[in-house]
């Protein structure tokens, strides 16, 4: 079984929440709530008919399973799964653990406390455990048991919120503050943003639940305000960024982490309105970081950074300053404008 006939991929972004592989086929369940899938971006909608969703399991039955994990080699997403496919989906985490392969987890509130508890208890150091908001927004009168969900945050600090961001669904602050009071309930203290662009049968389906005025609100915004969002929820008290999590291995693990240090750079700068080519320097050189087998220390300390093609001599300047003191003042500017500005 190749890595492409079971796994989708995409390039590694903070806004992404860093993943970079996630199942091709997942077993789902239609007559679950709306769910956010990180992956793709995209917002999920139960099924109005059908039956559950499977996942062609011929290849794990031959025990390939935990081979396929094993060689990855960055950021693994496994989605919420239904009641049949929870042993998969805890089996996956496992192995990713087990390998020391970063890996994102996630779960829908209405989950059971022992299904939770056992992601909880599954999940590696590296792995972060996703509470999909996504119902509290698009069903609001859905009741949701806030306390299992506290109750596992106090245990475990990997717990956090996950929110979908759709113009004119979930950009309001209203909504926003509305969700983060749920969100206070469950005691969780870190928030991911998603920023989702439904496709059209979705938003169809999603207007038709809608009174009038707030479903033509649904199709006729622009792009949701990611920056609007993120301060709102700063200023609540939630964190919401995520330094870009390392697979085991030194030298791979350094090349991650400054690779994800300038994608942060480059995102905030665009964001901030700033020159789109400033930006794509520090695009380039961090998929670079991601491609080359290289050893960035090695690279820094023989004075080396300058023969690379794909780093101008601005990006050096920060990768030698993140080598030698474990910071970027240049990013700190930017965090600073990005939420007090």
């Amino acid at each position: 079984m190749k890595r492409a006939d079971w796994l989708e991929f995409r390039l590694p972004e903070a806004s992404g929440n860093w993943v970079r592989f996630w199942p091709r086929r997942w077993p789902v369940s239609p007559r679950d709530s709306a769910w956010t899938h990180v992956g793709r971006q995209s917002l999920e909608m139960p099924a109005s008919e059908g039956t559950e969703g499977h996942l062609d399991d011929s290849w794990t039955r031959a025990g390939e399973l935990e081979l396929l994990v094993r060689e990855l080699d960055d950021v693994l997403y496994v989605p919420p799964a239904s009641t049949s496919g929870q042993d998969l989906a805890l089996e996956m985490m496992r192995f990713a653990a087990e390998a020391g392969i970063p890996c994102v987890g996630q779960c829908r509130p209405s989950q059971s406390a022992d299904e939770l508890e056992q992601l909880v208890q599954t999940a590696g150091d590296n792995t972060e455990i996703l509470i999909d908001l996504t119902t509290l927004i698009v069903e609001p009168e859905q009741c949701v048991d806030a306390q299992t969900v506290a109750s596992s945050r106090k245990k475990d600090e990997r717990v956090v919120g996950l929110f979908p961001l759709v113009a004119g669904l979930s950009d309001g602050s209203e909504t926003v503050h509305r969700v983060l009071d749920q969100a206070e309930r469950m005691q969780l203290d870190s928030m991911r943003v998603v920023t989702l662009s439904p496709a059209p049968e979705v938003l169809r389906r999603l207007g038709s639940r809608l009174p009038d005025e707030a479903a033509l609100a649904l199709f006729h915004s622009g792009d949701p305000d990611l920056r609007s969002a993120e301060r709102l929820m700063r200023g609540r008290g939630f964190e919401v960024w995520r330094d870009r999590p390392s697979p085991r291995g030194a030298a791979l693990g350094r090349r991650r982490t400054a690779s994800g240090v300038l994608c942060r750079i480059g995102e905030t700068w665009t964001a901030l309105g700033r020159a789109e080519s400033a930006a794509q320097e520090f695009f380039v050189a961090s998929r670079w970081l991601d491609d080359t087998a290289l050893d960035l220390d090695a690279l820094v300390r023989e004075g080396n950074l300058r023969v690379v093609d794909r780093i101008s001599p601005n990006v050096a300047s920060v990768i030698v300053e993140w080598i030698e003191s474990g910071r970027s003042s240049l990013l700190e500017e930017l965090e600073r404008e990005y939420f007090e500005g």
